[in-house]
């Protein structure tokens, strides 16, 4: 069965025949039958309408001179089609992308074209890759080959500013030609469309000198500057406001950045190095050279010129006060009258003065004068002898042209002990609190030239070594220990804890004492029972401040505390040694004495004298006494335990003795208490019984009396209760009867007020109801005017007249015969009216 395909004005399908292998292509409107060798390769489309001002690209188009049956493809071409006539594709034909208007250039724009084969654009003849600019207003009509790479906006040029443009490539722009990698500037104001071949690289903003701002300008290249002065390449110098009042940096030209005016007040003045002076325009430069500047003075710092110090004030010294003065070259001292100077010589400038060193002069420091308080002092080395002494207050000090400050190098330890107060170590040791009392807590903001000083404590001595002349000195305190250039503090290490632990503390004084030594030993009897000894003596050192022989020898035993505790328990490990642990147990503080102190007579301290260091021990105190066994923990515990009944059991039985005393003693005063009291019982009764019979003779008589006036009282309230009871129940009929009466004639003159009320609301109503009847009629009325009411009141009769004038009488008299009429005067009236 043949298929038939329906075509609408303005569409088209291709149809393949099969038995030739063509395509052609049919447009409507048709209904097309299709024969059995015929299919259609495209589903009927719509012609392509090309709206005004726009455009399509068609890909293979056909060549001109096509029928819809035969036809040949452009193959590998594009054609763009404006608007114009509805077309149809053709059977290879591709529509490239959509429809598209046509783009439209501004003013002031432009469109870069490239071409892609040799063309003809606008009239012009272009080779295959050469790039062109279309310059608007315009309309851009696509043409085959040609390709827009960019829509290029105009560049606005302010008043002022300049393009720096770079040639792409070699071109030639009008009469100009430019060589690849070429700069230059375009400085016409306004709008600037950029060639092809060119790339703007910078706008560029003038350089704006001011009164106090200058610009540093360096030559890339040698040129000749908007002034006219020839430039060589790396040459530099300054624009400023006296120059012009704008710069444009040419290409040949860059910014080293602004300088900003030097201002010199009248106390100011600076070196300058390398003094640069302006010949012909260019900058000459003294290498090497310096000049003095005095304000007040302003000036720009030329290329090359640097400050020494930058911008210096007037040095002005008070009395205290001086500078050290150094030769940097030969001149003559106007300053000390004509004194010459060689370059290297020092001295002071001594104030109260104000100075300005001359270009010859170089400042070294400024000095003030140093106050010194008592046991303070600085350390003062000259540097052409080298000597180092130490310079003690009270007094004022200012070092001399040849001197200066020594710094004393002190050992950590040494420096960590001064800061610490004298001493370090564990923070259980109660020794500690023997050093706060010498923290000092200004060392901090001493100068590091400082005198090293050591508040030494009360009761403490200070062994200082000179290491220059091999000598040593003991100082007692309280006092102020100052060290000279080459001393230092001699640092025990001493033993602490419990027990004793060597090197645990470190200390600077040796504390003379009265002290106490405590330590913790292990003991063994005779029958080995180890056991822990906690014991406590005091010492204290015999001075001789007198000779410092006998000073030195307190610090021949550098661990006093050590060797003290060990000496003494040597002796009592010797003494427990010989003794057994119940032996030991009952006498171990007599024990532990004697193996100290000896047998010491009655009346006499107990002492034990160190000769090595003049140590002297006294006042044994046995704190504690523990096994080291838990066994012999176990004895001593049942032992303890043991005399801790006897003792309770013996306190129980003098209790109970007393408990009976005191028994028999509480009975016997119970007994006479008892007879006492029954005694006074036997009187109170006594009384009591006279005062009932006097009693039951009073209730007798008053029994009767009050009898009689209770009922007296009960009569008399009983008739005042009847006669006030009678009057409230007359009060309240009274009440009620008034109450009912007013109830009733409100009732009534509420009733006869609601008649009233109603039958004012009905006449009301009714009056409202006759207005609103009167004014309804009245608005019928006026809405249907004066002649409409006329004409429907006259409407009946005057259709039967129009109704009979519509039937052509000229007279009609209708009756029903039963009233009589009278036709007497109608001939007269007839002939009358003709």
């Amino acid at each position: 069965m043949a298929k038939i395909v329906h075509l609408n004005p303005l569409e088209f399908t291709h149809v393949l025949d099969g038995n030739t292998n063509t395509t052609r292509l049919e447009v409507g409107p048709k209904s097309l039958m299709l024969n059995d060798n015929e299919v259609t390769t495209l589903a009927p489309q719509k012609f392509i309408v090309v709206p005004p001002r726009s455009y399509c690209c068609i890909r293979d188009p056909v060549k001109p001179g096509a029928t819809h049956t035969k036809f040949a493809l452009r193959l590998g071409h594009e054609e763009f089609r404006l608007h114009g006539e509805p077309f149809p594709l053709f059977p290879g034909e591709t529509l490239v992308g959509a429809i598209r208007p046509l783009p439209v250039v501004p003013a002031e724009h432009a469109l870069h074209l490239r071409c892609e084969a040799d063309v003809t654009f606008a009239g012009v003849e272009h080779k295959a890759g050469e790039e062109w600019l279309l310059s608007g207003p315009c309309l851009f009509v696509p043409q085959p080959f040609v390709s827009v790479v960019a829509s290029i906006a105009p560049t606005i040029i302010p008043p002022g500013c300049a393009l720096r443009l770079r040639a792409k490539q070699s071109f030639t722009n009008g009469k100009v030609v430019r060589a690849a990698g070429e700069e230059w500037l375009y400085c016409k104001p306004g709008a600037y469309i950029r060639h092809v071949y060119e790339e703007i690289v910078i706008l560029v903003t003038p350089l704006v000198p001011t009164a106090t701002v200058a610009h540093r300008i360096r030559a890339v290249l040698h040129h000749r500057d908007a002034l006219g002065v020839a430039r060589r390449a790396g040459e530099e110098w300054l624009v400023t406001v006296a120059d012009t009042h704008e710069w444009l940096l040419d290409v040949t030209q860059e910014a080293l950045g602004p300088v900003s005016l030097t201002t010199l007040s009248a106390t100011q003045w600076c070196i300058v190095v390398n003094p640069a002076t302006i010949k012909d325009g260019r900058v000459v430069v003294a290498w090497g050279a310096r000049e003095r500047r005095i304000g007040p003075a302003t000036f720009f710092l030329q290329p090359g010129e640097t400050l020494e110090n930058g911008v210096c004030e007037k040095f002005v010294l008070n009395s205290d006060q001086a500078l050290l003065l150094r030769a940097r070259d030969a001149h003559v001292d106007q300053l000390e009258k004509g004194k010459k100077r060689v370059p290297g010589d020092s001295w002071l400038l001594l104030g109260p003065c104000s100075y300005m060193p001359p270009i010859e002069v170089d400042v070294v420091e400024r000095r003030t004068s140093t106050v010194l308080k008592d046991n303070e002092g600085i350390y003062v080395r000259n540097m052409k002898t080298g000597l180092v002494r130490a310079i003690m207050g009270p007094k004022t000090y200012l070092l001399a042209a040849e001197e200066a400050p020594w710094i004393k190098e002190q050992p950590a330890e040494t420096a960590a002990l001064l800061a610490a107060g004298g001493g370090m170590g564990d923070g259980n040791i109660a020794k500690l609190w023997y050093y706060e009392s010498s923290v000092d807590e200004q060392s901090k903001t001493r100068p590091r030239h400082a005198v090293v000083t050591y508040r030494c404590p009360p009761g403490c001595a200070v062994q200082v070594f000179n290491h220059k002349e091999r000598t040593a000195r003991v100082v007692l305190g309280p006092n102020m220990v100052a060290l000279g250039p080459w001393e230092q503090f001699n640092v025990l290490s001493l033993s602490a804890g419990k027990p004793k632990v060597a090197n645990a503390l470190k200390s600077i004084p040796l504390i003379l004492g009265p002290d106490a030594i405590t330590d913790k030993i292990q003991v063994e009897t005779s029958d080995h029972a180890r056991l822990m000894v906690l014991y406590s003596v005091k010492y204290h050192f015999e001075v001789d401040a007198t000779s410092d022989a006998a000073l030195n020898r307190m610090f021949a035993v550098p661990d006093y505390i050590g060797f003290v505790a060990r000496q003494i328990a040597s002796r009592m490990r010797g003494a427990v040694a010989q003794a057994g642990f119940d032996q030991f147990h009952r006498h171990s503080a007599q024990m532990l004495h004697t193996a100290i102190f000896g047998n010491v007579p009655a009346g006499e301290t107990p002492t034990l004298r160190f000769l090595e260091n003049g140590v002297v021990v006294s006042h044994l105190d046995v704190r504690e006494i523990t096994p080291v066994d838990a066994s012999m923990g176990d004895l001593l515990v049942r032992s303890v335990q043991m005399a801790i009944s006897i003792s309770t059991k013996s306190i129980e039985e003098a209790a109970r003795q007393d408990a009976l005393l005191q028994d028999q003693t509480a009975r016997g005063r119970i007994a006479l208490q008892s007879l006492a009291s029954a005694q006074e019982a036997e009187k109170e009764r006594t009384t009591l019984f006279a005062l009932r019979a006097k009693t039951a003779a009073v209730q007798s008589c008053g029994q009767a009396t009050a009898e009689a006036q209770a009922r007296k009282e009960a009569l008399l309230i009983e008739g005042q209760s009847a006669i006030a009871s009678a009057e409230l129940q007359a009060q309240a009929a009274r009440v009620a009867f008034e109450g009912e009466s007013a109830a009733l004639a409100a009732a009534r003159t509420a009733e006869i007020e609601y008649q009233r009320q109603m039958q004012r609301v009905e006449i009301d109503r009714m009056r409202r109801l006759g207005q609103h009847e009167v004014d309804k009629y009245r608005a019928s009325v006026e809405a249907m005017g004066p002649k409409n009411v006329a004409a429907m009141a006259t409407a009946k009769e005057e259709g039967i007249v129009r109704l009979l004038q519509s039937l052509g009488l000229s007279s009609t008299l209708l009756s029903d015969g039963n009233s009589p009429i009278n036709l007497f005067h109608t001939a007269t009236k007839l002939v009358e009216r003709k």
